[in-house]
């Protein structure tokens, strides 16, 4: 008896693991996340502009839990997929109304960021104006450009890290990279934010 709840408790566990979508999914086989809020994508559907174009399958919570990301609910993602049905990359949304809460939960899950892209917003709180016209000035200003802390990750236009994830064939290298927009109708001084956020693997091969 003890043998069987050991074994059922292991299958659901495992089922539950892919209830979140992070870089645990990528090169794994796409059968054990798809459930029948997956959608498989045709031409006609690239006028939903949530559906990423040339995905191969577009998700949505309807009947279902949503999946979620670091606990976050997800509320939409698209899939990119190799010819044997294994995940190459994706990318999900979702809704962050303290965004510096959201990315302490990533700087504690994947460490500081390695390349940012800051938004208008982020240097004019540091009082710079990047000139538009290359000069000797201007280089040395972005040499000594300032790095956003973690309460200012929120305020890049984008935000990546470069991952290591196990595979088969041992340690690969895997991209996280964020997509900061405030939420519509508000602007980057609000802490509100709706994020996409994809995850890739370059080298897997179609």
């Amino acid at each position: 008896m003890n043998r069987l709840i050991i074994y059922v408790f292991v299958i659901v566990s495992h089922m539950m693991g892919y209830a979140q979508l992070n870089e645990n999914i990528l090169s794994k086989n796409f059968d054990i996340i798809k459930s029948i809020d997956f959608k498989l994508v045709s031409e006609e559907d690239y006028d939903n502009l949530d559906i990423e174009y040339k995905s191969d399958y577009y998700y949505e919570p309807k009947n279902e839990s949503p999946m979620t990301f670091l606990g976050y609910p997800v509320s939409v993602a698209s899939f990119y997929l190799t010819k044997d049905q294994k995940v190459k990359s994706f990318g999900m949304k979702i809704l962050a109304d303290n965004a510096t809460l959201f990315y302490q939960k990533v700087k504690e899950k994947y460490g500081s960021f390695s390349v940012s892209s800051p938004s208008d917003y982020f240097f004019e709180k540091h009082g710079i104006f990047l000139p538009k016209e290359y000069s000797e000035e201007a280089e040395n200003m972005i040499k000594n450009l300032p790095i956003p802390t973690v309460e200012e990750y929120k305020d890049t236009r984008t935000i990546s890290w470069y991952l290591k994830i196990d595979r088969n064939t041992g340690k690969d290298n895997a991209t996280l990279k964020i997509y900061n927009h405030p939420v519509k109708g508000l602007n980057f001084e609000s802490p509100n934010r709706e994020l996409r956020i994809v995850f890739s693997l370059d080298d897997l091969e179609d």
